[in-house]
C-alpha cells in the first residue's frame, strides 16, 4: 500500500527548496521501502539544486541515511555496511551472522580500517562476502588483505587511490589474487566523473 512522507525537494535550477507531500508506492522489482530515521543534506544535494548534476527536475534531496528497511521488491539483493562502525571481528561477527536470515548479499569494511585481522577473522567466521572499502587504499593494502584473506572484494574509488593509475593497479593486482572489484562513487562531477569511467573501463573481468 503507498503511503505519504515529508521531504526535502528541489523544484527547479536554484530554486528555494521546499518541503513536499511525497507518495512512497509499494516497492517494484529491484526496489526496497526504508522508513527513514536519519538522513543528511550535504553538499551534494546542493550540486544537484544547482543543476550540477543533471536537470532532471524535481529532486528529492537528501542521502546517506539511516532506517529500517520494511519491505522489498522482487530480486532485490540486500548488503550492509558498516563503514568500521562494529569496529572488532567480537561485535561484527555476531551481527552479521544475525543479519544473514535477511539473505544480505555481503558486508562491507565490517571492522576498522586498519584492522586486517580482524577483518580475515570476520570472514572465515560468516558465510557472506566481505567487502573492504576504507581498509583499501593502496596496492600495499591490497596486497596485505589478501595476504590474510581478509576480503572477497575490493572497492575502489578512483580519488581514495590517489588517481587513476593508483586504482588500476589495484584493480590488475585483484585480477592475479581472484579478488572481485567494485568502482564505487561518490556522486564526482565533471572531471571526476571522467576519471572514474576512465579507470573503470579497462579493468578486466577475472
Amino acid at each position: 500500500m503507498s503511503e505519504h512522507v515529508r521531504g526535502v525537494v528541489a523544484t527547479a535550477k536554484k530554486a528555494p527548496v521546499t518541503v513536499e507531500t511525497i507518495v512512497v508506492p509499494d516497492p517494484g522489482p529491484g526496489e526496497a521501502k526504508v522508513r527513514v530515521q536519519a538522513c543528511g543534506v550535504c553538499h551534494t544535494d546542493l550540486h544537484y539544486r544547482e543543476g550540477g548534476i543533471n536537470d532532471d527536475f524535481p529532486f528529492l534531496l537528501g542521502h546517506e541515511a539511516a532506517g529500517i528497511v520494511e519491505a522489498v521488491g522482487p530480486d532485490v539483493k540486500l548488503g550492509v555496511d558498516a563503514n568500521g562502525g562494529w569496529v572488532t571481528a567480537d561485535v561484527a561477527t555476531p551481527t552479521i551472522r544475525r543479519l544473514q536470515e535477511f539473505n544480505i548479499y555481503f558486508a562491507e569494511q565490517p571492522v576498522n580500517e586498519g584492522d586486517i585481522e580482524g577483518m580475515a577473522e570476520v570472514r572465515a567466521a560468516v558465510d557472506v562476502p566481505i567487502v573492504a572499502d576504507e581498509s583499501v587504499y593502496t596496492l600495499s593494502d591490497a596486497k596485505a588483505l589478501a595476504a590474510r584473506k581478509a576480503c572477497d572484494v575490493f572497492s575502489i574509488y578512483i580519488g581514495k587511490a590517489g588517481g587513476i593509475s593508483g586504482a588500476k593497479a589495484i584493480a590488475d593486482f585483484a585480477l592475479q589474487a581472484g579478488i572481485t572489484c567494485v568502482i564505487g562513487s561518490t556522486l564526482e562531477l565533471g572531471v571526476g566523473s571522467a576519471a572514474t569511467v576512465e579507470g573503470a573501463v579497462p579493468v578486466r573481468r577475472g
